[in-house]
């Protein structure tokens, strides 16, 4: 016996499928592939069963110091390679997983329109609740994939990365508590609701992790710039140390002073990608736009280190 279709489809916005047939396959570069997971999938309406946290209550501690050097990273735990390994692999194994539950809601809801019978309404649900739960697993693993790697990265403030964990930490524990709720959903109003919900938040998930992938970034510019300063000692020492004449010796130490003007410009572009980080974590303004943002700025830094590693190369030629 046909099922009454009621005003609002099972299926407001058809353009979930890009969710999957978008896959990228570096999971640092798979930000762009949960946007879409976030803002995509409307199944029954939109939405998922998440506590109401705003991303800004977790910065409410955080203030703007007066910009000073980093000369130190903050305390490092280094992450076993095999656990690394075995979590970049469940990420993988995650993607697959949603890309097929996506593609099996998608028949079960082209049947549900052709037929319009319980049946098929009830086949429309199941997979829709294997969808949402697929998504979760899939975010909760990329978040346990960006701690991971954050966590590894020398050259943040200790206090920066631990409010990043713990805002990435918040939304894994969400999402364990979803996957949970998502099995006892037995109508399609339960599965519109938390749909709607889960896209209520999608912006603060979506800001929770480009803040990581920008403290990532931020760490890695840091560190190379410690080695920088590392090297340009070492360079100095060589030179004092060297056979060279004491005219050849000023002409290096010249060059020297060029290296130090490079290195403190990118030190002041580190100094300023770290004051916009802290405002943008108390906004809870990160985005994709904003990421992007960030990342133009951060190829200043990038520069003046090619640059400077080149100088010191040039200034290396010769000593013995």
């Amino acid at each position: 016996m046909p099922v009454s279709v009621p005003c609002k489809s099972l299926h407001s916005d058809r353009n979930w499928h890009v969710c999957y047939t978008q896959m990228v396959k570096s999971p640092l570069s798979v930000i762009r592939f949960c946007a879409l997971v976030l803002s995509g999938l409307a199944v029954f309406g939109s939405g998922v069963l998440l506590s109401t946290l705003p991303a800004q209550a977790q910065f409410s501690a955080v203030e703007i110091q007066e910009a000073t050097p980093v000369t130190a990273s903050a305390e490092v735990v280094s992450v076993d390679p095999a656990r690394l390994q075995n979590v970049t692999e469940t990420y993988y194994a995650n993607v697959e997983a949603y890309r097929d539950a996506a593609e099996r809601y998608q028949i079960a809801e082209i049947d549900y329109y052709q037929q319009n019978t319980l049946a098929s309404l009830e086949e429309a649900m199941r997979r829709a609740r294997d969808l949402m739960r697929t998504r979760a697993d899939l975010m909760e693993s990329y978040f346990t994939y960006l701690r991971l790697l954050l966590q590894d990265t020398r050259g943040i403030e200790l206090e920066d990365k631990n409010i990043a964990d713990a805002e990435m930490a918040f939304w894994q524990q969400q999402m364990a508590e979803y996957r949970t709720s998502v099995a006892g959903l037995e109508t399609r109003p339960q599965i519109q609701d938390h749909m709607e919900l889960f896209n209520e938040q999608k912006n603060a998930l979506l800001h929770s992790a480009y803040m990581a992938l920008v403290l990532i970034k931020i760490g890695k510019i840091q560190t190379a710039l410690d080695n920088a300063v590392t090297v340009r000692q070492t360079l100095d020492t060589a030179i004092s140390n060297s056979s060279l004449s004491a005219a050849d010796k000023a002409i290096k130490q010249r060059g020297l002073e060029e290296v130090d003007r490079l290195i403190q410009r990118s030190q002041n572009n580190v100094i300023d990608l770290q004051i916009d980080f802290r405002a943008k974590a108390t906004q809870g303004a990160y985005n994709q736009q904003s990421y992007q943002a960030f990342q133009s700025d951060a190829e200043f830094s990038y520069l003046q280190l090619r640059q400077t590693g080149e100088y010191m190369n040039e200034i290396a030629r010769g000593l013995q």
